[in-house]
């Protein structure tokens, strides 16, 4: 009779082990399936919309409203470009062929710095040769608006910049912001 028991004994732990090895294994599969099905909606559902030119343009009238109700007076070039001087400078303005020396900070929209002056060149400067084809259209054309000791900022629309392809550090259909000083000036040697 106590082997019988014992035996018994034995068996009904037995059958709890294995009954609690299957509410494991249901368990951690239950566990896995939903697992899966959080992170699939997890990433269906946080998937940003694509920018599009509207939402630039929405964006860059509310800027543009805002700078203005704070009383900021902005010029603009003939390209579209929106520019204030912060420092004049004098002497003439830049011409294709002629050397300049500026510094520059180019911002997001949202503020975020994306690229810098001091991070590329000896002494934070960057020379370059005005009319160079490789510089976006909208930063020359605001450059064009400095002569030697400005200092200006700019507000840049992508399709001056970078437009719907936008680069590796820039989204698709950005507004730019940029500082930049132009440090000298040096015309073309005839």
């Amino acid at each position: 009779m106590i082997v019988n028991f014992i035996e018994n004994c034995n068996f009904q732990a037995e059958i709890k082990e294995r009954t609690m090895q299957k509410t494991i294994k249901l368990l951690l599969s239950f566990l896995l399936i939903n697992g899966l099905i959080f992170s699939y909606s997890c990433i269906t559902d946080d998937e940003p919309e694509p920018r599009t030119f509207e939402d630039e343009m929405a964006e860059l009238d509310a800027l543009l409203v805002k700078l203005n109700n704070e009383g900021f007076t902005l010029d603009t070039t003939e390209m579209g470009v929106y520019y204030l001087v912060q420092e004049p400078g004098e002497g003439p303005f830049p011409q294709t062929g002629d050397t300049c020396f500026i510094d520059f900070t180019g911002y997001l929209s949202n503020g975020v710095i994306f690229e810098s002056s001091e991070e590329f060149y000896d002494n934070g400067i960057w020379k370059f040769v005005f009319g160079n084809p490789e510089i976006i259209p909208g930063l020359e054309d605001g450059i064009a608006h400095m002569n030697k000791g400005a200092k200006i900022e700019m507000i840049i629309p992508s399709n001056l910049a970078y437009g719907a392809k936008g680069t590796a550090n820039i989204p698709p259909y950005t507004t730019l912001l940029y500082t930049s000083k132009m440090h000298d000036l040096r015309p073309k040697v005839q």
